[in-house]
């Protein structure tokens, strides 16, 4: 099930006000491009055009972007099926649930140009992507800039099998030429705060991952030498991939995507304000 983004919505200090301490979303300035909250469910619509809010056990067919961008986050496919608002979807909070029993296309958020943070891993680019999440046994695409032609992008996925990779939450990089994951080896039903890296400082020059402010494990290397990542001007996915072909199996309570690496600090603080507020 997707949702794609669209265009503009502004709040105050004191709307993003954290309810996990000092630290607000809102303090990252020009450098949040995106931010996904289910909470705040006058974000949540039926459609695109806004012309009902979503209530409690409706489909959500738009996700409005806080940022300030307008990179909404809409129904990609609208005759398939829908994610829903669940005012319990996580804990007692409010959240977006993509757990229908069905594959469906997510949501998705168009950029204006290329992904910004994102043009060129070679170049020294760095980013990072938030997430706040449940997901059950199974193998899904949380978020994702993955456009279906498996190469050059990234995700979080969950892993629910022991194989080639441990079983729990990554982070993941591929191109044409090489791809990096970052593992963290957990189980998967429990609700995850999640921070995803591309970082070509990072051991391989890629790709990073903590869940619940702990790092995770590099499992499979990658050298920013040999290409570069989301060179093309893509949508990011919200609980599928493109196709739905792996659909969340849980709920997304609240998202973020900042153009540069936080400061320790921030990144202190932004863990503080998600436990804070999902707990």
């Amino acid at each position: 099930m997707g949702i794609s983004l669209g265009l503009g919505l502004g709040i105050s200090r004191a709307v993003g006000g954290a309810a996990g301490g000092a630290f607000s979303p809102l303090d990252l300035g020009a450098d949040l491009q995106l931010w996904l909250d289910g909470q705040d469910t006058a974000t949540l619509f039926t459609d695109s055009t806004e012309t009902t809010p979503s209530a409690n056990g409706a489909n959500v067919g738009r996700w409005k972007d806080k940022s300030g961008n307008g990179r909404h986050a809409d129904k990609t496919n609208v005759t398939a099926n829908y994610p829903v608002r669940d005012d319990a979807g996580i804990g007692s909070h409010c959240a977006v649930d993509f757990d229908t029993g069905v594959t469906v296309p997510g949501l998705s958020a168009p950029w204006a140009g290329t992904n910004p943070g994102a043009t060129d891993i070679t170049g020294g680019t760095r980013f990072e992507v938030w997430c706040v999440y449940t997901s059950s046994n199974a193998t899904a695409y949380v978020l994702t800039n993955d456009a279906g032609a498996f190469a050059n992008y990234w995700t979080i996925w969950t892993n629910p099998a022991v194989g080639t990779f441990a079983v729990g939450h990554h982070m993941y990089v591929t191109m044409s030429s090489g791809a990096a994951d970052c593992g963290f080896a957990t189980a998967l039903g429990p609700v995850a705060i999640v921070r995803g890296i591309i970082d070509t400082t990072l051991p391989a020059g890629c790709a990073g991952i903590e869940v619940g402010g702990v790092a995770g494990t590099m499992t499979a290397g990658y050298d920013p030498a040999l290409g570069g990542v989301s060179t093309q001007t893509r949508a990011i996915y919200v609980g599928s991939d493109q196709a739905g072909l792996y659909s969340n199996k849980g709920a997304i309570g609240e998202v973020f995507y900042v153009s540069r690496l936080l400061t320790p600090s921030e990144a202190a603080g932004m863990q503080a304000y998600l436990s804070g507020r999902w707990s």
